[in-house]
């Protein structure tokens, strides 16, 4: 009996699976391809709604309004003139007005012995005051000038002359370091006064004496003008 060949009816050995494989599928991973980014479009920018028309009526108006503005704008241009004088100062200085039509009367110091005062009275108080006249007794221009009373028994008023027409006086005080007001009216013969108009406060400043004694230290003679002797040393 003839011997069969070895080999021919033996079954094929799988293949040995890749080493790391043991136990699991030997799947390759699949390559995901990375795609370029798609470009994002630009929205285009809607534009805002147009707004309704306005009525003719008021675009009409509107119209008018500016060319009353454009009428009433001072121009840029003026009309020049040639000047009268080259350099220099103006010739001539408008004045000041004679009358501002107010009754008032204003009282000022001017130093120690005298106070300024000047006024402006108005036909129609004039007329008023007119009224108050006795009859058969003459009257004459006068200011009172009135301060504060030491004691009872002081004098504390001044007749002075006056004229109505002057419209400024310089007055002397008594006492200086006071506080004056001044009464501008009409003095009858038996002592009627009439007070026109009144002004106001105003204080004088002290003598000159007064001020030098205040100023000056306590040690300080006047006589000899020195500092009295041992008490510049003490």
């Amino acid at each position: 009996m003839k011997k069969k060949k070895a080999g021919r009816n033996r079954v094929a050995a799988p293949p040995k699976p890749p080493k790391g494989a043991v136990g699991r599928a030997a799947t390759k991973p699949k390559k995901t391809k990375i795609g370029k980014p798609k470009a994002v479009k630009k929205a285009k920018a809607k534009a805002p709604p147009s707004s309704p028309r306005p009525p003719q009526e008021v675009v009409g108006k509107a119209k008018e309004a500016t060319k009353k503005a454009k009428s009433s704008v001072r121009p840029k241009s003026f009309a020049q003139s040639p000047a009268s004088k080259k350099s220099g100062s103006v010739r001539e200085l408008p004045g000041l007005p004679e009358n501002y039509g107010r009754d008032k009367l204003v009282l000022m110091s001017k130093d120690p012995d005298q106070l300024f005062v000047h006024w402006e009275i108005t036909p129609a108080l004039l007329s008023a005051r007119e009224g108050e006249k006795r009859k058969g007794e003459e009257y004459r221009e006068v200011f009172r000038l009135n301060w504060p009373a030491r004691s009872l028994f002081d004098v504390n008023f001044a007749m002075l002359p006056a004229s109505f027409v002057s419209r400024r006086w310089y007055l002397r005080i008594p006492y200086p370091g006071l506080t004056y007001r001044v009464d501008l009216g009409w003095l009858g013969n038996g002592g009627h006064f009439i007070s026109v108009l009144g002004s106001n406060e105003a204080e004088a400043p002290e003598s000159w004496e007064t001020a030098r004694k205040r100023g000056a230290p306590a040690d300080w003679n006047p006589s000899s003008g020195s500092f009295s002797s041992g008490s510049r040393g003490a």
